[in-house]
């Protein structure tokens, strides 16, 4: 039976290519080829800082997340059991089956006594304490807890747990927003006043010696009360083209200026955090999470418009063929990339290069034989609500 939910969407090449720039990208935060090797070398230096700095991928996804949720469903949300149901299997359709697959082995090998894989962190917690961790893995909240957050499980899927909070509050918004879209300015607002005075209020809790919300940079840093305004920013283009349509335009200043502020951000991020190693919490100073959450953001937006408004060469790149499969295959990339492949292939493949091409080769064959078929298998099939079914409801 088909479910009343969301009406029928374009398919946006540019963006489903972007998916896997903003993959790579992260990629090559975490597997850094200059390292050591720019020591006392002060070009490669910066551009070894430059390139740490490369997780503004993570931005990418979370206003593209904005844009295709509000798109997709801000005409039909509807304050209906029917409606919410169907939405979010469809939520669960596109990020769970495959991550807990992967999850599931991963935390095998970690728990197994002859993986040395973080197995020193997961020793040194008592009984309790690993139940936590498997549950808080299990149930997409690991990224809640700092000493859970890239020891145990996935690393990457931190991203996951903020993904998962923001499907779980959208329908709220768009439902706020419906009449007055100024009102959207609210929400990012609102979800850090909800994260300060969890913050407060998790220090008296017994799981805070987990690292349960333990300070304002982690919330801010890595979780979604603190990075809600990438998925406002992602939300106001939907409602910008839908109030503001035009054809297509040639040249590509709207590209281009995103781009460069894109950029300019991450420049501005890896001058402010020089004297600052990377860590579980991410970024240190308040200058360059200010930077990150509300800087760059309206930078990516802009790249957004424009691939959406522009004909250009880098949005005729994205379309390509080869970077439809990059894109599609992207999340089972970003969950592959700095997991079980990067440990257990360390000792035969010890050359980032090699290893990229190895995990782009084995996320289009995961896309293909799992991450798809698990998606159809899930997913309800969807068509527009009539205006005679809204009212009805109402």
């Amino acid at each position: 039976m088909r479910r009343d939910v969301a009406p029928k969407t374009h398919y946006y090449r540019a963006l489903t290519g972007l998916r896997a720039v903003a993959a790579y990208t992260i990629f090559w935060h975490h597997l850094n080829p200059l390292g050591t090797r720019s020591a006392g070398r002060p070009v490669l230096e910066w551009a070894n800082h430059f390139v740490q700095q490369w997780h503004v991928g993570v931005p990418i996804f979370f206003v593209l997340s904005g844009f295709l949720i509000a798109q997709r469903y801000a005409a039909s949300v509807a304050p209906s059991w029917t409606w919410a149901k169907a939405y979010l299997q469809n939520r669960f359709a596109r990020i769970y089956p495959l991550y807990l697959l992967i999850t599931v082995v991963t935390l095998v090998v970690q728990f197994s006594a002859l993986s040395g894989y973080n197995s020193h962190m997961l020793q040194e917690l008592p009984l309790s304490g690993k139940l936590l961790a498997v549950v808080a893995n299990l149930t997409l909240l690991k990224a809640l807890f700092s000493r859970f957050i890239l020891a145990t499980g996935v690393a990457a899927a931190w991203s996951l747990t903020v993904e998962m909070l923001f499907y779980i509050s959208v329908p709220v918004v768009l439902l706020f927003v419906k009449q007055r879209t100024r009102r959207l300015v609210v929400y990012p607002v609102a979800a850090f006043g909800l994260g300060v005075l969890l913050v407060a209020v998790c220090a008296q809790l017994p799981f805070y010696s987990y690292g349960l919300l333990d300070s304002l940079r982690f919330m801010l840093n890595c979780t979604f009360f603190g990075r809600c305004s990438e998925f406002a920013c992602g939300m106001a283009v939907a409602y910008y083209l839908k109030q503001t349509p035009q054809a297509n335009a040639k040249g590509g200043w709207l590209t281009v200026g995103g781009g460069l502020w894109i950029i300019l951000c991450t420049v501005a991020i890896t001058q402010v955090e020089w004297q600052h190693p990377r860590d579980a919490n991410g970024l240190h100073t308040y200058a360059a999470i200010a930077v990150n959450n509300l800087l760059l953001p309206p930078g990516i937006a802009l790249l957004l418009v424009g691939l959406l408004r522009e004909q250009t060469w880098f949005r005729t790149l994205l379309e390509t063929k080869v970077a439809q499969v990059a894109g599609k295959s992207s999340y089972a990339f970003y969950l592959l990339h700095d997991g079980l492949l990067r440990k257990l292939s360390g000792q035969f493949v010890p050359n980032s290069i090699v290893l990229f091409i190895a995990a782009i080769v084995l996320s289009i064959m995961t896309f293909y034989l799992i991450e798809e078929p698990l998606h159809r298998y899930f997913y309800v099939p969807t068509r527009p609500l009539k205006p005679s079914v809204l009212l009805a409801k109402k």
